[in-house]
């Protein structure tokens, strides 16, 4: 008598209504939840690049950008999994009218470095600047006179040594972690973070 008196045909109706608007309730708080945890994922993301404003002096992009519009000649190294960001380095660069080379086989590269002309400059992406290819090639570098600009996370790393010019893309700290726990959260977000802002100071040069 109570479901008929509040507008339904009786209890198994009401029951019916009542499910479906118990799932929607429940559908709606897991929509919500789901946008929630989004929103903290890119948080998450958008404070690390923001922190790169800390880590990093807009006059080292700067001057990074100028070495770039002077050189004759812009080698692009990596190594690893890190190799995607320097090969798309080099391609807006030549798109900008820089000349480059990059190539993600270490014997490549350190010949271009080899063969490199005074005026050329060696640019090198580099999360932990400990690869040994990299150290290699920047210490050829250093051998053929050419000045190293060097994206790296670690400030105090072997390749940031022979950086005239170090674009940080992290607070610049070596985090001691064993080997498993570092590649659980290995990401290149900071690094493509900073290659598009010294993309984007040459252009506007």
């Amino acid at each position: 008598r109570m479901c008929k008196h509040i507008g339904y045909q009786g209890y198994y109706q009401m029951r019916i209504q009542l499910s479906r608007d118990i799932g929607k309730l429940y559908s709606d708080q897991a929509e919500e939840e789901e946008r929630d945890g989004l929103d903290t994922v890119f948080d998450k993301f958008a404070c690390k690049i923001q922190q790169l404003k800390v880590s990093n002096q807009a006059d080292t992009f700067l001057k990074a950008a100028s070495m770039l519009e002077a050189c004759g000649r812009v080698h692009i190294i990596a190594v690893g999994n890190t190799t995607p960001i320097a090969m798309y380095l080099g391609f807006r660069l030549e798109r900008m009218g820089v000349r480059a080379d990059y190539n993600q086989v270490p014997e490549y590269f350190m010949n271009h470095i080899d063969l490199a002309e005074e005026g050329d400059v060696v640019l090198a992406v580099t999360k932990s600047g400990g690869s040994r290819q990299i150290i290699q090639a920047v210490e050829l570098a250093g051998e053929k006179r050419l000045p190293v600009i060097a994206v790296t996370g670690e400030k105090d790393s072997p390749v940031s040594r022979f950086a005239e010019c170090l674009l940080l893309s992290s607070r610049g700290e070596r985090k001691k972690k064993k080997h498993f726990q570092y590649y659980q959260a290995y990401e290149h977000l900071t690094e493509m973070a900073v290659v598009e802002a010294l993309l984007e100071i040459y252009a506007e040069k």
